[in-house]
């Protein structure tokens, strides 16, 4: 079966040269530009072409072109297979550093992204009955740029198709806007099972397939608000009691109600083992040459002497014996850093980093390197990478079930008894299993050991311990709502619905939670729903009190680009207090992530920029017009001009009443027309209402200057 996906790495690959990397059938190649052609615009200037071949496959050939200017400055990508169907586009140009909002909204960027699309495969929406249907689309910005992506489903018969989509980003600068990139994954040749669903009962049926459990999960980033323990100790994030459907999203039969699986794809997702990283590299301590230290470098220097040494970090490793170092491999790399544990990360007592060190092994012979990473102090081995192989002769004879259950005996058995039964895969090349940890016997989502055994070459190819010093704190799971009423809130929050995926070769109509939900987690005391995913919400944005307010365009259109927080109403005229407003313009210079900071963690990245100076944290306190100009000129950087005194005037009715050393930052702002008086009146002593501080921004970012 032929299915159309998309990678740019392939045209990167693809076009690597001046012609195609191997001969192509040339008619077949014709056929398909000529096609590509009539579906997209090529400028006349874009002369420069290049072609190449995809897959030699007869069935599945494909083909890359590329049309670019003779500067280079300007390039168009396209993917398409033999018969022309683009899978995927994308268009750069070098553009003038802008510093400004994007002049364009949300819906004259998706009138683009369908008329792109619509003529780039005109076939997907030709059978109403199975065609490609808008389902959402989120704005970002930054100073300079816009952003838009658009994503379409494939519906058949009012079903969802599963791995059957497409996504479309427009690009807005200045006074241009493009579309910058598509990509369309669409089955032309699988059938459609015509049974209909006739299964009583899908949510009893769902919830026997796939049971609700009960388990700890780390809060998302930066959203959750910190933790104090009794000892004084302060973690940068919770850790939430939840309910999950287990193995979910699941699929089931609309007909049977069999637990159905989509082919070539194991949807059960285990856990994901990820090893711990740096990247600050340590310097090399110098012999003792009579100079002085301070006690910070005392105290640094007698940790590090107790760090352990490279000579014993091997032996450590090659004690594993599941991983077979032969004398053969020898010690190639070694390097050691600092790394911040998570729930420390809004934490700026570096006591509180931990010393990693990343030891390496290589065979150049055979073409085998092996990666480890220790705890530099403990000598406790976190990750194991063990790949190559390339000139070794295969050797099947291994027993993977020995070789794990010896791996874990000799570098984590204690954790080890601290885990649920693992969850493992055999397949024909490689066995591989994870185990999460219990936590007052409820399992930890985050805390792991998982490992993967090389059934080729007989040895352990991986491993990974993610393991958290503080659990105290976890919330007692008695006081967990039952299970049935925690399945009845995750169906409320995340319904089932319909949708046709692949199996045995042909799409069947199947139930599984609903993939245009956010929720598919509920806390499991309140039982609330948990938010999966917050980047849909300037889609759904939609204030009840704006409506004929003299800052309504501004705010609808900062809250297009996820420049404004999420909710049922803006209160324009409400004060603004400290906390939202640098939120608010923490999101409009930084990026959207910054406004659904903790308190904290926000102040303690302001702190760090320089942006909130000594003793001026005041997070519920109203903020005066003057202090919010002083704000606004920081984040603009232009901080070190506005001090300059004697330079700066400006023209307002009640200009007394600026403060003398604020006078330059009202001054930098009326001169780009963030601010203009009310009135021919600046207010600088009024506290700002949280209209005025949007339209602040707004006029700064759309000034033509």
């Amino acid at each position: 079966m032929k299915k159309t996906i998309s990678f740019m790495l392939c045209a990167a690959i693809a076009l690597s040269a001046s012609a195609p990397a191997f001969a192509a059938d040339s008619d077949k190649m014709k056929t398909a530009l000529a096609s590509v052609k009539t579906r997209i615009d090529v400028p006349e200037e874009l002369s420069v072409f290049r072609s190449g071949v995809m897959n030699e496959k007869d069935e599945n050939t494909g083909y890359s072109f590329r049309w670019n200017n003779e500067e280079e400055t300007e390039t168009i990508y396209v993917n398409a297979d033999s018969e022309g169907r683009i899978s995927y586009y994308s268009y750069s140009q070098n553009e003038t550093e802008h510093e400004g909002l994007a002049d364009i909204t949300k819906d004259e960027a998706r009138g683009l992204a369908d008329e792109m699309i619509s003529k780039a495969a005109p076939e997907l929406f030709a059978d109403k009955n199975d065609c490609l249907v808008f389902k959402s689309g989120r704005g970002f910005a930054n100073v300079g740029y816009s952003y838009f992506d658009f994503t379409y489903v494939r519906m058949h018969d009012g079903a969802q198709v599963h791995n059957n989509s497409a996504s479309v980003s427009v690009r807005a600068c200045a006074d241009a806007a493009y579309v910058s990139s598509m990509s369309i994954s669409w089955d032309y040749d699988t059938d459609f099972s015509q049974e209909k669903a006739t299964l009583e009962n899908p949510q009893d049926r769902y919830i026997e397939m796939f049971p609700a459990e009960l388990l700890y999960a780390r809060r998302n980033g930066d959203h959750a608000e910190p933790i104090v323990l009794k000892d004084g100790t302060k973690l940068s994030d919770e850790v939430m009691l939840q309910y999950s459907f287990k193995n979910s999203p699941g699929y089931i039969s609309a007909v049977t109600g069999e637990e159905l699986a989509p082919d070539s794809e194991d949807y059960r997702k285990q856990t994901s083992g990820g090893s711990a990283g740096g990247n600050a590299a340590m310097a090399e301590m110098a012999a003792d040459s009579g100079v002085s230290f301070t006690e910070e470098e005392l105290a640094e220097l007698d940790r590090v002497e107790n760090l352990i040494s490279e000579e014993r970090a091997e032996q450590i490793v090659r004690s594993v014996s599941a991983l077979k170092l032969s004398d053969g491999m020898t010690r190639s790399y070694v390097s050691i850093f600092r790394r911040m544990p998570w729930y420390f990360r809004d934490d700026n007592n570096t006591d509180n980093e931990n010393f990693l060190m990343r030891i390496g092994f290589e065979n150049e012979e055979s073409g085998r390197s092996v990666y480890a990473q220790l705890d530099a102090e403990t000598g406790e081995i976190l990750s194991i990478s063990n790949y190559g192989y390339y000139n070794e002769p295969e050797d099947s004879s291994g027993n993977a079930d020995a070789a794990v259950k010896q791996l874990i005996s000799e570098v984590c058995a204690e954790k080890a008894a601290e885990c649920e039964q693992a969850v493992e895969n055999d397949g024909e090349y490689y066995f591989s299993g994870s185990a999460r940890r219990l936590v007052n016997g409820v399992p930890y989502r985050n805390n792991y050991i998982s490992y993967s055994y090389d059934k080729r070459h007989s040895r352990i190819s991986s491993y990974d311990l993610e393991w958290d010093e503080y659990t105290e704190h976890f919330t007692d799971p008695k006081e967990a709502i039952g299970l049935e009423e925690a399945a009845k809130r995750i169906f409320e929050a995340a319904p089932l619905e319909l949708i046709y995926i692949k199996n045995g070769g042909v799409f069947r109509l199947c139930y599984t939670i609903s993939k245009s939900s956010d929720y598919t987690d509920i806390d499991a005391v309140t039982g609330e729903p948990l938010k999966r995913d917050t980047a849909e919400e300037s889609a759904r944005i939609n204030y009840s009190d704006i409506s004929g307010h003299w800052a309504e365009s501004a705010i609808r259109r900062l809250a297009e680009v996820g420049m404004c927080e999420a909710a049922d109403a803006f209160r324009p005229d409400e004060e603004m207090t400290q906390l939202e407003m640098l939120r608010f313009f923490a999101g409009a210079f930084f990026g959207s992530a910054y406004k659904d900071f903790t308190e904290d963690a926000l102040y303690s990245m302001l702190e760090r920029r320089g942006l909130v100076k000594e003793g001026e944290k005041n997070p519920e306190s109203a903020v005066v017009r003057e202090d919010a100009f002083v704000y606004m000129i920081r984040f603009m950087g232009y901080e070190r001009v506005a001090k300059l005194s004697g330079i700066f005037s400006c023209d307002y009715a009640d200009t007394d009443s600026i403060s003398p050393d604020k006078m330059g930052y009202a001054a930098i702002l009326t001169g780009f027309g963030a601010i203009t008086g009310d009135v021919n009146s600046i207010r600088a002593k009024d506290n700002i209402k949280r209209a005025e501080a949007v339209m602040m921004v707004y006029r700064y970012l759309t000034c033509k200057i």
